[in-house]
């Protein structure tokens, strides 16, 4: 029986507690950056069901987001729809707000991991 992703989240979240890990960022890349990645690093599609070449996904205790930029907007919305995790959409030249507002989540909280 396949996952949904409430399941997968909560399964994750299960780890992070474990581990004591507060925010967990899943980016879209392989060891070199790579937009378009095998599918060994489709970690964020796995989690989140997005299929889009270009997002972020980051899962705290409490919530869980997908950035992604307007090339995928629509498309994330509808493969979103039914699940937990939040869309947040910038344009590919708002790319330094998704950073920064990943590097104030970050200095909320004191212990994070990234994959």
């Amino acid at each position: 029986m396949k996952m949904t992703s409430a399941e997968k989240l909560a399964a994750l979240r299960c780890l992070m507690a474990e581990q004591k890990i507060d925010i967990y960022i899943i980016p879209t890349a392989d060891y070199h950056q790579s937009e378009y990645v095998g599918d060994y690093f489709k970690e964020r599609e796995f989690l989140t069901g997005f299929t889009g070449s270009a997002g972020t996904a980051v899962v705290t205790a409490l919530e869980a987001r997908l950035w992604t930029d307007g090339r995928y907007f629509i498309q994330a919305e509808v493969e979103l729809t039914g699940t937990v995790i939040s869309l947040v959409s910038f344009p590919v030249q708002g790319q330094q707000k998704r950073h920064g507002m990943l590097c104030h989540c970050i200095r909320r909280i004191s212990r994070y991991a990234k994959y």
